[in-house]
């Protein structure tokens, strides 16, 4: 195991962590991975500590240009917490 792999992320002062939701696709067509419409949302993993409004095992909703993406252990990403467009419970 690599040390990249141990480090624990923390986001720091208005950052979110989220983890992207996968799309769910209907049907036999199977489509590259760069052809498929990316998920707008995902549960927040981490906080940095200026969050206010979210907290880790939120399920949000957040804007399409607004984040920096990275793999790692799928796709999560990084956004301010201000670009956060909602907060929503599953059902």
């Amino acid at each position: 195991m690599s040390d990249l792999e141990t480090v624990k992320i923390r986001p720091h002062n208005d950052r979110v962590l989220i983890q992207r939701k996968k799309e769910e696709h209907k049907g036999r067509i199977i489509m590259p991975e760069m052809a498929q419409k990316m998920s707008m949302e995902g549960e927040v993993l981490a906080v940095g500590p200026a969050c206010v409004d979210v907290k880790p095992g939120d399920n949000v909703f957040f804007g399409q240009y607004s984040f920096t993406e990275f793999k790692r252990e799928g796709a999560r990403i990084i956004v301010r917490e201000s670009d956060i467009l909602a907060v929503y419970e599953r059902e």
